[in-house]
């Protein structure tokens, strides 16, 4: 029922994923796979191409009896994390891994990182490095970590969406919060308690979340006093703009994004004194995202360029 990327209806939405971190069930149902396959199942392998000729080897020796309930794979230690997107309207989900262990880094690491799949809708971390991942890997958890999330969909209708906690484990996960931003509306919600649902139409939004782990984003006493001292004038803009702040907190950054959440511009905010004019000459005309972001909380103004 959901209409495909060609008169196939192939869909990438039926393919499941799994590396050394673990593994995501497919956007159209079923488990996550397991470290074995059974007879008849079909597979591909995402190879390393930074190292040509390397073998792939398939021996008896790999294989088990009875209920393959016994993994032969070495036991990480991990923490990990399954978040899961839902659009209710047409019955489709996607997962999102990640995990935490001192094998990993917050580079892209072989066997610990896999790229997303182009399902009808998407949810994935973000690296600096513009990798898109279905499953990453990161190092050791540790509670100030900022983990950047994008979303996409294919539908072309405004729709709900929701973001959730599907799975976790790990005694350091469960002992925070996992608090989700979203950037584009300047949200707060902590998903142990709430799911987060929002609307979108057909985009590519590759920064529009972060996943934080202190309660301190919280504070909305001070979120209050940011959002009371910033100023943006003129706004309406055409060539340029002011923005001014007369509150107490230090300003870090401001980062400009377009309505997919892609980022055009970040603006450092460290030697901020009272002003700082902002040049948008280079802006097409339409509606944008200024995200504003202090040592501890952020908001999210509005921009439109004429």
């Amino acid at each position: 029922s959901i209409p495909g990327f060609n008169t196939a209806n192939f869909s990438m939405d039926d393919v499941s994923i799994r590396n050394v971190l673990g593994g995501i069930a497919s956007a159209n149902g079923g488990t996550p796979p397991g470290p074995f396959m059974t007879s008849g199942q079909g597979f591909a392998i995402l190879a390393n191409q930074t190292v040509a000729g390397t073998p792939l080897t398939f021996n008896n020796s790999m294989r088990v009896t009875g209920n393959n309930g016994t993994v032969r794979s070495n036991e990480l230690d991990i923490n990990r994390l399954w978040l899961r997107l839902d659009s209710e309207t047409f019955s489709l989900q996607n997962i999102n891994l990640i995990g935490f262990t001192p094998e990993a880094t917050i580079d892209f690491d072989e066997g610990f990182d896999s790229e997303r799949l182009a399902t009808t809708i998407s949810l994935f971390s973000t690296l600096d490095s513009g990798e898109y991942l279905s499953i990453q890997g990161r190092e050791a958890f540790d509670s100030s970590m900022e983990i950047d999330l994008g979303f996409a969909t294919s539908i072309a209708e405004s729709e709900q969406y929701t973001i959730s906690i599907d799975q976790l484990e790990g005694a350091d996960l469960e002992n925070v919060g996992v608090y989700l931003i979203d950037n584009e509306l300047g949200t707060i919600t902590n998903l142990k308690e709430n799911a987060y649902s929002f609307t979108a139409t057909e985009s590519m939004q590759s920064s529009r979340f972060t996943l934080v782990f202190e309660d301190r984003l919280l504070n909305t006493d001070e979120v209050s006093s940011l959002e009371s001292g910033i100023r943006l004038f003129p706004n309406p803009a055409t060539s340029q703009i002011t923005l001014s702040y007369t509150g107490d907190q230090r300003l870090s950054n401001a980062t400009i994004v377009d309505l997919n959440g892609k980022v055009l511009s970040t603006i450092d905010l460290s030697n901020f004194d009272q002003s700082r004019l902002i040049d948008t000459s280079n802006f097409a005309t339409g509606v944008y995202f200024i995200r504003i972001q202090s040592e501890h909380n952020m908001i999210v103004r509005r921009l439109v360029i004429n």
